[in-house]
């Protein structure tokens, strides 16, 4: 990672401006992806948090206290020319994630979402489609590579900051999206659990044969509980993750699984 020590000036297409009031002791340069603390001040990004755009000023508030000064802040959605390790012309449209203020990845893992890769420009250079502090209506989805020890990572389905009250989960469902393949059946098991560790979900593919593209494997719905049955609740300020738990295996495994939720937040 290689965090910001000097004004690196954007060449932005789009977006508009607003200012926030910066953290505490915080120095966000020009050109650093800044992120909305806990406490609702703004400062250098810090993986997890939520991502609200790119610094236009070099802010120094290293001195000062909470909103001693404003970050002037490029919003909406816009687009730049960044670096991207090992981006590919195959990986235009796919979700990039930050792990600081200068360093994006397509790995989500606990990073920060902060747009998608809309244009590729050369080895290692893309141009990304930031989403600055814009109002996201959904959930993240993500793909999961069921084969053996190929994804051994927890992955944020939902992150802390889109649950500030709390929320009830309406639907958790798979979508198979490479065959589920190996040497026994009901493999390619993928579990979704809060931040505390309480299960939400176990997806099992459950075909008599293998799991074939576009089978669904379901979750939960909460349409199909029973009046007064004990629903899926989130508590305030926790993320939702998932992790493949039972991977396929034996002979020619394979098979990948795409798993999305939906919610309703509480007020």
């Amino acid at each position: 990672m290689t965090v910001l020590a000097e004004n690196e000036p954007l060449k932005i297409l789009g977006g508009d401006y607003l200012e926030l009031p910066a953290d505490a002791t915080g120095h966000p340069y020009e050109g650093s992806m800044c992120s909305l603390r806990s406490d609702g001040y703004a400062g250098a990004l810090t993986a997890g948090e939520r991502f609200i755009g790119h610094a236009v000023q070099e802010c120094d508030n290293s001195a000062g206290a909470n909103a001693a000064k404003n970050v002037k802040l490029m919003r909406g959605i816009y687009r730049l020319e960044a670096t991207l390790a090992s981006v590919a012309i195959t990986d235009v449209g796919k979700n990039v994630y930050a792990s600081d203020d200068n360093t994006l990845t397509l790995t989500q893992g606990q990073n920060t979402f902060v747009g998608r890769v809309a244009d590729y420009v050369k080895a290692n250079t893309a141009i990304i489609e930031y989403f600055g502090l814009t109002e996201l209506d959904k959930p993240f989805s993500t793909e999961f590579d069921c084969q053996t020890t190929i994804d051994t990572a927890a992955h944020v389905l939902i992150p802390g900051w889109m649950n500030p009250n709390g929320l009830v989960i309406t639907a958790i469902f798979g979508y198979v999206t490479e065959v589920m393949a190996g040497g026994d059946e009901d493999q390619g098991i993928v579990t979704v659990s809060d931040e505390s560790d309480n299960s939400l979900a176990v997806l099992t593919p459950s075909d008599e044969g293998a799991d074939a593209v576009g089978d669904v494997v379901e979750g939960y719905f909460l349409q199909e509980a029973a009046t007064g049955a004990a629903h899926k609740k989130v508590a305030a300020g926790e993320y939702v993750d998932a992790i493949v738990t039972q991977e396929t295996s034996g002979a020619d495994t394979a098979g990948k699984m795409r798993v999305f939720i939906q919610f309703v937040p509480l007020y």
